[in-house]
């Protein structure tokens, strides 16, 4: 690192492999029986065989304790393209997150390339980038290319090139479908907001899929690391963290917690006035007659969704769940409410789920999910000053240039596509941004 930048990409023949050392060997046998991750295999088996589940998620015990298969294919050529200059001009900054994987025993090696050939084949990396967060100062975030090259060359085509996202389903509450939640909750409740920490880097890949998840560490020195984590990137791996997700909560849901919403690693759970239980409960099985006229589950891309009725709007009801649990009173009896951290925490060190605590908001009837504030009591919801600040100074940097790349375009057309979810008059105006995107 900090070295003269290499011009082009090296690719490898799998041949004249060197002998790799004892330590490495046994590391990797050793990770191949057992794989990482703070996910208690053996409970989520216990408990979804409780809950009748085993059937809707079969493939999880066994991918906990192996690693899970993304249909990565056999590879014939080793393929290892250059990281972004970025890793020297941040050199201490990737040198910590490096170590941080090395440290948390996520990354294996280091190997040379003959080394990691001998152990796994012939593998390819992504080219890596450190990305500053917005404004956050001196905070920086490990991207990985896998659409990289983003055109084939040779015998060589990107990770994500080889993988089909919409194999890997999982629900996720969408705006509608968390309105329509908040709609139909009974006055005096409160909500809390949990982030899984570290969420995708929980979930473990099978070892054959290893030869896919190579990280090169320099452009100057012949040292990789093997990644057997799942992580940000890779297509399927927001489905693969979803459908676990899905049965954490579900296993949640048949405990009696709830209602419960989730978007990626963010999981609203909301508890109600135990006086209102049963006229909830009774409110649900309604819903849960209407998703079942109107035929139970759908498929959208890579999204499950549940419908109901045809809306005056037009819309259709969406829902993220079944409604097939109902909820209970899981709290002490001097408690008002139905369930409260505590119980969440019972089920989550049963499963080893490990929450950020330092994120958590806890029981409030205004929260902040999907980037918006929602008052729940009063059904309303807001961006929030902090996402109008920003999104004000993102128009005025647009405006205040004369020429602008496709990427510009994307990062404001985003924005202000979510903003107009709240804002809905402002979707009118987002037409020539459209037309501009049409244009690139």
């Amino acid at each position: 690192m900090g070295a003269t930048r290499e011009t082009s990409p090296t690719i490898m023949n799998a041949l004249g492999v060197a002998k790799p050392t004892t330590e490495l060997t046994a590391t990797l046998k050793l990770r191949r029986r057992e794989a990482l991750t703070p996910f208690k295999p053996q409970a989520w088996l216990s408990a979804l065989k409780r809950a009748g589940l085993i059937d809707r998620y079969p493939s999880i015990p066994r991918g906990l304790v192996h690693g899970f298969n993304i249909s990565f294919p056999t590879l014939w050529v080793s393929f290892t393209p250059l990281n972004s200059p970025t890793l020297n001009k941040y050199a201490a900054k990737f040198a910590t997150i490096v170590q941080h994987e090395f440290d948390k025993g996520r990354y294996i090696g280091p190997f040379s390339s003959l080394q990691l050939q001998a152990l796994i084949g012939p593998f390819q990396s992504s080219p890596l980038s450190l990305v500053p967060k917005p404004h956050k100062p001196n905070i920086f975030r490990l991207v990985q290319n896998f659409s990289f090259p983003h055109q084939p060359l040779l015998e060589v085509a990107s990770i994500n090139s080889f993988l089909n996202s919409d194999d890997f389903l999982c629900t996720w509450g969408t705006f509608v479908a968390f309105s329509l939640l908040v709609w139909g909750l009974p006055p005096g409740l409160q909500g809390a907001v949990r982030d899984v920490a570290e969420a995708y880097r929980n979930v473990p890949l099978h070892p054959s899929q290893w030869p896919g998840m190579v990280v090169r560490l320099s452009n100057t020195s012949d040292l990789y690391a093997l990644d057997p984590q799942a992580c940000f990137g890779v297509s399927p791996n927001t489905g693969l963290y979803g459908h676990i997700a899905d049965a954490g909560v579900d296993i949640m849901r048949l405990r009696g917690i709830g209602p419960v919403s989730k978007w990626v690693d963010d999981h609203t759970f909301i508890r109600i006035l135990k006086k209102h239980l049963e006229s909830y409960n009774e409110y649900c099985h309604k819903c849960r007659a209407r998703i079942i006229k109107s035929g139970g589950k759908h498929q959208t891309g890579r999204r499950i969704w549940y419908g109901g009725n045809t809306l005056e709007n037009q819309v259709i009801e969406e829902f993220d769940e079944d409604m097939e649990f109902d909820l209970k009173a899981l709290s002490l009896e001097e408690s008002k409410y139905t369930y409260n951290i505590e119980t969440i925490d019972e089920i989550s060190r049963e499963l080893g789920i490990p929450w950020e605590v330092s994120k958590d908001q806890l029981w409030s009837s205004i929260i902040k999910f999907t980037g918006f504030l929602w008052d729940l009591e009063n059904k309303t919801v807001t961006i929030d000053d902090s996402k109008q600040q920003k999104y004000i100074l993102a128009i005025n940097e647009w405006k205040n240039r004369e020429t602008h790349t496709l990427k510009d375009l994307q990062k404001l057309y985003g924005k202000l596509l979510h903003a107009s979810l709240v804002l809905r008059p402002g979707r009118a105006y987002l037409t020539n941004l459209e037309k501009m995107l049409g244009t690139f």
